[in-house]
This record gives structure tokens, C-alpha cells and sequence, in this order.
């Protein structure tokens, strides 16, 4: 099992909940399925789409950690999986087009540790006023895990998604994949092969299943 690798999205994974899209609702941008749907259309791309909906939220840094923190709901058997991963000393990855503030605080309230996590980071800029820094540009989950591919030569990709957008590219980079909603769609359009998946007791049964 140490030759694994799990890399997996957060908004609609790791908890039930699309965080990020109810914050935007909260918090001003009620535009932002507009502006995801002008994305899907290939006029803007994903920075340029976030950092839009970015300048239209209103809210302090304290109303945006509690509404948060009162709205996520972790997937059941997470912290199984968490102890699955830690027993076994398999590196645990986030890669989300979420925002990060909300992110740490999950991780911060279950205690969690050694996770890195790769996603935009939200910037206050002082009063009501925010903007969002990219850890690359492009922003691509696909490329962040070929870098892992090559810090970690020989290790096993297990990627577990959903929704995102990237999260299709991310699946062709990855060995084995984990998938419901629209990845699971696309998968089964393409004939590709995936696990399907409701909870995280399906995702670690597999993988002792896999590594025997």
C-alpha cells in the first residue's frame, strides 16, 4: 500500500456539500452560474471565471469562516479512510477549484495533518474587498498530478472526483479512479474504466481490494 498516491477533489467529495458555490450564493455572486456556464462555453476559463465571481463577494473573513464551517459536511466513512491512509502511510492529496480558507478550516477542525492541498487561495484585501491567488497558471489539476508523478516515480495514482470541471483530465493522469456524478458519466461515455462510489468506505474497500 505504500505505492499508492490518493489525490482527491473536496467540494462534493470530501464533503457533501459544493462549498464554493454556496458561499457565491450567500455572499453576493448569486451571477456565478452564469459565469460557470460562459466557462463551459469556452469564452472565459476557470481563473478568469473565479476571479470574477471573487470581486462580488461581501462578507467578512469571520462570516465567510462560520458560514462555512456550518455548511460542510464531511462524506461518510472520511475519517476511516483518513486513518486507512495514515495506517498505511499512503500521502493524501486535496486538489480542488474550490478556495482554500475553507479547506484548512475543515482540515483544521478534524484535525488533520500532512494533507497538502492545492487550490486558489483567497486574499482579503481588507474590509469587504477580495481577490484570489493561483498556486499555478494555469490552474490544472492534470499538471499537479504529473508533478506528483515525478516526485513520487513509481507510485500509483488514485484519484477520486466528481463534478469539476478538470476532473476528467485528472482521471486520464491517474492509474486507478474513483468517480460519481458527472466524471462517472463521462467515464461511462468513453468507456474508460472507474470505480463508482457513494462513500469512503467504497473507496478504501476497493483499494484493500486492489493492493490484495
Amino acid at each position: 500500500m505504500k505505492n499508492l498516491i490518493v489525490i482527491s477533489d473536496f467540494d462534493g467529495v470530501v464533503v457533501e456539500e459544493n462549498v464554493a458555490s454556496m458561499v457565491f450564493e450567500r455572499f453576493g455572486c448569486l451571477v456565478h452560474q452564469e459565469f460557470s456556464k460562459i466557462r463551459e462555453a469556452g469564452i472565459l476559463d476557470y481563473e478568469d471565471t473565479l476571479t470574477a465571481c471573487i470581486k462580488y463577494i461581501k462578507a467578512t473573513p469571520k462570516e465567510l469562516n462560520d458560514f462555512a464551517l456550518s455548511h460542510m459536511t464531511a462524506r461518510e466513512g472520511l475519517g476511516q479512510f483518513k486513518n486507512f491512509c495514515d495506517e498505511y502511510e499512503i500521502p493524501l492529496f486535496i486538489v480542488s477549484e474550490g478556495l482554500d480558507f475553507y479547506i484548512k478550516l475543515f482540515l483544521e477542525n478534524e484535525e488533520w495533518k500532512n494533507v497538502e492541498v492545492y487550490t486558489p487561495i483567497l486574499v482579503h484585501n481588507g474590509y469587504n474587498n477580495y481577490d484570489v491567488k493561483f498556486p499555478s497558471k494555469p490552474f490544472s489539476k492534470a499538471n499537479f498530478i504529473e508533478q506528483l508523478k515525478n516526485k513520487f516515480s513509481g507510485k500509483s495514482i488514485v484519484f477520486i472526483g466528481s463534478d469539476c470541471p478538470q476532473d476528467i483530465d485528472a482521471a486520464l493522469c491517474s492509474d486507478t479512479i474513483f468517480a460519481k456524478k458527472r466524471l462517472s458519466k463521462i467515464m461511462l461515455e468513453r468507456k474508460l474504466p472507474f470505480y463508482y462510489f457513494e462513500n469512503f468506505y467504497d473507496v478504501e474497500y476497493r483499494l484493500t481490494e486492489l493492493v490484495g
